[in-house]
């Protein structure tokens, strides 16, 4: 693939993953640096796919060294007091249940994707979007 491609379609998305950073890690700063990352690590078949797949695994790495994010569903287009709401319930869970059901409803990323993201079976993180989501539900 030639590299002026992936380099104007990096930049294409790159608002994209920015915001799919900021929403697992809560902080600009830290998701403009995974995206720098990301671009380093650039391996691609489908740019977009691939992209947000390493937006992602870099978060996760970035998460297991911090503590969780504060502001996962910012710019989501839900209210104030939603948002608000939203955070209180998803801080309560466990890192892996939290990016599980943040990957799966707000950005609809495929079990599969989302297992080998975080080193799980699909059905182990089926479970876990299942148990966030009951979770959130309840609260």
């Amino acid at each position: 693939m030639d590299d002026s491609f992936l380099a104007e379609r990096f930049a294409a998305d790159r608002v994209h993953l920015t915001a799919v950073a900021y929403r697992l890690l809560g902080s600009l700063d830290d998701a403009d640096e995974a995206v720098a990352e990301a671009w380093e690590r650039v391996r691609v078949q489908d740019p977009t796919c691939w992209f947000a797949s390493v937006v992602a695994r870099v978060c996760v790495d970035r998460l297991r060294g911090a503590p969780p994010a504060t502001a996962p569903v910012a710019g989501s287009g839900l209210s104030d007091s939603v948002q608000l709401a939203l955070l209180v319930l998803l801080e309560t869970l466990p890192e892996s249940a939290r990016l599980a059901f943040v990957l799966r409803e707000l950005f609809a990323v495929p079990y599969e994707e989302v297992a080998r993201i975080l080193g799980r079976t699909v059905a182990e993180v089926e479970e876990l979007a299942d148990d966030a989501r009951r979770h959130v539900r309840g609260g």
